[in-house]
């Protein structure tokens, strides 16, 4: 079901809204517009946050003479922590082979 309104209806109505309608889409512009500047203010500070904290772990990682990219900083950390890892898993495991003692030998030895 379609309602028409005849011309004359239609100019009494904007006669009556002096603007209003397009104040409507001017404000309705507006607020989009405040919304797209305070996503990209976020955006921006978001990939502000993460280049500070890609150049901090960077400047961690053994022998950086060079400037690295991101995709390199974050490869070489990988490689830093899976080679620590396995270090560390090779420690434990001389650690346990060291404080071993035979079942006749008592604490205090």
């Amino acid at each position: 079901m379609f309602f028409t309104i005849s011309t004359h209806k239609m100019s009494s109505i904007a006669d009556r809204n002096d603007g209003s309608i397009f104040d409507g889409l001017v404000e309705e512009d507006d607020k989009d517009k405040a919304k797209r500047v305070s996503r990209n203010k976020s955006e921006k500070k978001r990939r502000d946050q993460f280049n500070v904290l890609i150049k901090e772990l960077g400047s961690m990682l053994p022998g950086n003479a060079r400037k690295m990219d991101k995709s390199t900083v974050l490869q070489k950390s990988i490689d830093f922590l899976r080679k620590h890892k396995e270090i560390t898993a090779q420690s434990d495991a001389s650690e346990i082979r060291q404080d071993w003692k035979p079942t006749f030998l008592s604490n205090e030895e």
